[in-house]
């Protein structure tokens, strides 16, 4: 019996399950995936918390290409977008003008969750910066 080598192409697989063909690359890591160990963040988490591929500077025709994470990267957050500060900051202003002029519960608790939303959006930030 003898045995013949033939020479292919090096394939790339998934690192999960070893599928041939990745479909994508987690951006954080580099690993390979296939379609269905892809993770992708969802629609609401992609406009508040994650503007990865935002500020890049990507072709007309991958404007709106979504990250690819792998399981282990997929459950870190990114650091949540300015404008979630910027709101929760606007929101406290608009709640104390409003508390200050009209003494209403209302107005205080609008100026509370404002505050709370700006001091979220900060404490997110600096474990993003701090990973």
């Amino acid at each position: 019996m003898s045995t013949r080598i033939v020479p292919r192409a090096a394939q790339v697989r998934c690192n999960e399950c070893g599928a041939p063909g990745a479909a994508s690359l987690c951006h954080h890591c580099g690993v390979a995936l296939c379609a269905m160990h892809t993770h992708h963040p969802g629609e609401l988490a992609r406009m508040l918390l994650s503007h990865e591929f935002g500020a890049a500077l990507l072709p007309e025709s991958l404007r709106n290409t979504q990250p690819a994470h792998c399981a282990e990267c997929a459950h870190r957050l990114g650091a949540p977008s300015p404008a979630v500060f910027q709101f929760g900051a606007a929101l406290t202003v608009v709640g104390m003008a409003l508390a200050l002029w009209n003494r209403s519960p209302a107005a205080l608790g609008l100026a509370a969750l404002g505050l709370l939303i700006a001091l979220i959006s900060t404490v997110l930030g600096m474990r993003a910066r701090a990973s």
